[in-house]
C-alpha cells in the first residue's frame, strides 16, 4: 500500500499542474520563481491595446503583437532549462493548430492567385498567435499562487481601460479624440462620432463587440479570482470584487446585448463556485446604481432603436418584438451571405473580403457579385466566406480541442478556473452566430489565457497519481 502524501485528500479538487509539463509536482499555494506578474501584465496589456496602430508606418506588428511575443518570450526561458530535458510528447491541441495555419496559408495562397489579391498571411497566422498566448501563460503556472498572480496582473489593464471606456460614451472629447488618434482604424467609433449618431464604448480594442468580449475575459479571470481568495485563501477577496465592478460597468458601455448576457451568466455562475451568492449584493447594487445614473439614458435610445426599427419595418406585427439586429442580419444572411457560400464553398473569397470591397475597394481583385454589406455578420459565416469549407472544418477542429481541455479541467476537480473559462466559451460560441468574435481583436487573448491555466490544472500530477 502506496502512503498518500501530506496535503488535500485524493477525493479533493486537484490544483497542481500536469506533470507532463513540469519539472515536479510543485507546491500547491506557494509562488514559483516563474515570471507569472511580468506575463500576466504583458497579456493583459496585449488584450486591452489591440487597436493600438503600430508606432512605424506600414510595420504590420502593432503594439499587442509585440507584448505577445514579449511574453512568450520570457516564459520561454523561465524555463529554458527543464524545456531541453523534457521527453513530453508534442500536445494535440499544438498540433492541430498549427496544421491549421498550414492548411488556411495553403487556401490563403491559392485564393490570392485565384482571385487576384495580395494574401494576408498575417490573419492566417492568427491561430500561432493564439498558441503563444497559450504557452506564454502555461508554461508561467506551477502553483495556484502562481496562477493567482497571472490573474491578477492580466484584469488589471482592465481599469484604465473602463476609464476610457466611460469617459468615451458620456462624450468627454478629449478622450474620444485620444482614441480616434490612437486607434484610427476604430471604424464603428468614428463613423458613429462623425454623423452623431449613439456612441458604443470602444476603448483601445477597435469595437465595441470586441470591447466587450474583451471584458468578459475580465470578468471570467476576476471570478477565479475571487474563488482563490475564499476558497483557497489565496489573495485578497476585496480585489476580486472591485475588478468584478469595474468590468461589469464596462461591458455595460459597450450597450451590446451579447456581452452584456455573457458576462451575467459568467457572474452567476463563478458566484456558486465561489461560494458568495450572499456577498454579491453590495457589487450588484453599486454596478446597478452607477449604470442607471450615468447609461440610464443610453440604454433608452438603445432599446428604442433595437425595437422601433422593427415595428416600423413589420406590415404584419410578426416581428414586432424581434431586434433590428437581428432582423437585418437575417435578411443579410439569406440575400447575400450563403449566396456567395454556394459560390465557392470549398475554399471561400479569401482573408479581408469584405474590408477589400467596401471599406478600401482593391479594384483589381475579384468579388461576389451579391456583396453589398461590410460584413457577414456571423462567426460561422465569416470562416466560410474566408477559407471554405475545408477552413472551416479546421477551425471546428481546435474549438473541439478547447472544449476538451476544458472539460479535463472541469473533471479534475478545478472549477475554479474551469467553471468561468466553459461558460466564457459556450456563450461566445453561440454568440458567435451574431458576430465574429473568436477573431476579433476582443476575445483571443483572454479566453487562449484562461484556457492555458485550466490546462495547467487539467489533470493530478505524477505525486497525486501514486498514490
Amino acid at each position: 500500500m502506496v502512503r498518500q502524501p501530506a496535503g488535500p485528500s485524493i477525493s479533493e479538487p486537484q490544483n497542481v499542474p500536469d506533470s507532463t509539463h513540469t519539472d515536479a509536482a510543485p507546491c500547491l499555494t506557494h509562488p514559483s520563481k516563474r515570471p507569472a506578474r511580468v506575463v500576466g501584465l504583458l497579456l493583459g496589456l496585449a488584450a486591452a491595446t489591440p487597436g493600438l496602430v503600430s508606432p512605424i508606418a506600414g510595420l504590420p506588428l502593432r503594439p499587442w503583437h509585440a507584448f505577445i511575443l514579449a511574453a512568450f518570450g520570457l516564459a520561454l526561458l523561465s524555463r529554458a532549462g527543464s524545456l531541453r530535458t523534457s521527453n513530453a510528447s508534442v500536445p494535440k491541441l499544438d498540433i492541430v493548430v498549427l496544421l491549421l495555419t498550414i492548411i488556411t496559408a495553403i487556401i490563403e495562397a491559392s485564393n490570392a492567385v485565384y482571385l487576384n489579391y495580395a494574401p494576408d498571411y498575417m490573419f492566417v497566422a492568427r491561430p500561432m498567435i493564439w498558441l503563444m498566448i497559450y504557452w506564454a501563460a502555461r508554461l508561467s503556472v506551477s502553483s495556484l499562487e502562481d496562477a493567482r498572480r497571472l490573474l491578477f496582473w492580466f484584469a488589471l489593464p482592465a481599469v484604465p481601460s473602463v476609464a476610457l471606456g466611460f469617459a468615451q460614451i458620456l462624450g468627454v472629447d478629449a478622450v474620444q479624440q485620444l482614441i480616434v488618434r490612437l486607434s484610427p482604424d476604430s471604424g464603428g467609433f468614428i463613423a458613429r462620432l462623425e454623423d452623431g449618431r449613439l456612441i458604443r464604448a470602444t476603448a483601445l480594442v477597435q469595437h465595441w463587440t470586441s470591447f466587450g468580449s474583451y471584458l468578459c475575459t475580465v470578468v471570467a479571470a476576476s471570478m477565479a479570482l475571487l474563488t482563490l481568495s475564499r476558497i483557497y485563501k489565496l489573495g485578497k477577496e476585496w480585489i476580486a470584487w472591485g475588478l468584478l465592478a469595474i468590468s461589469g460597468i464596462g461591458v455595460l458601455t459597450t450597450l451590446t446585448l451579447a456581452p452584456i448576457v455573457t458576462a451575467f451568466f459568467i457572474f452567476v455562475g463563478g458566484l456558486k463556485t465561489a461560494r458568495a451568492v450572499g456577498r454579491a449584493a453590495p457589487m450588484v447594487l453599486l454596478v446597478a446604481v452607477v449604470a442607471a445614473a450615468s447609461l440610464g439614458s443610453l440604454f433608452a435610445e438603445r432599446f428604442e432603436q433595437q425595437f422601433a426599427t422593427s415595428r416600423e419595418a413589420s406590415s404584419d406585427g410578426a416581428s414586432t418584438w424581434v431586434p433590428s439586429t437581428l432582423a437585418y442580419r437575417y435578411n443579410i444572411w439569406v440575400t447575400e451571405t450563403i449566396p456567395m457560400i454556394k459560390d465557392r464553398p470549398l475554399t471561400g473569397w479569401g482573408t479581408s473580403v469584405y474590408e477589400a470591397a467596401i471599406s478600401s475597394p482593391d479594384t483589381k481583385r475579384t468579388y461576389p457579385y451579391q456583396m453589398a454589406w461590410s460584413s457577414p455578420e456571423s462567426q460561422w459565416f465569416n470562416l466560410l466566406m474566408t477559407f471554405g469549407v475545408i477552413g472551416f472544418i479546421g477551425f471546428l477542429a481546435v474549438f473541439f480541442l478547447m472544449w476538451t481541455t476544458l472539460r479535463r479541467a472541469s473533471k479534475a476537480g478545478n472549477q475554479w478556473i474551469a467553471r468561468p473559462t466553459i461558460l466564457l466559451f459556450v456563450l461566445m460560441l453561440i454568440s458567435a452566430f451574431t458576430a465574429p468574435v473568436f477573431t476579433n481583436h476582443g476575445l483571443p487573448v483572454g479566453l487562449w489565457t484562461l484556457l492555458a491555466l485550466a490546462s495547467a490544472f487539467a489533470a493530478p500530477s505524477r505525486a497525486w497519481r501514486s498514490s
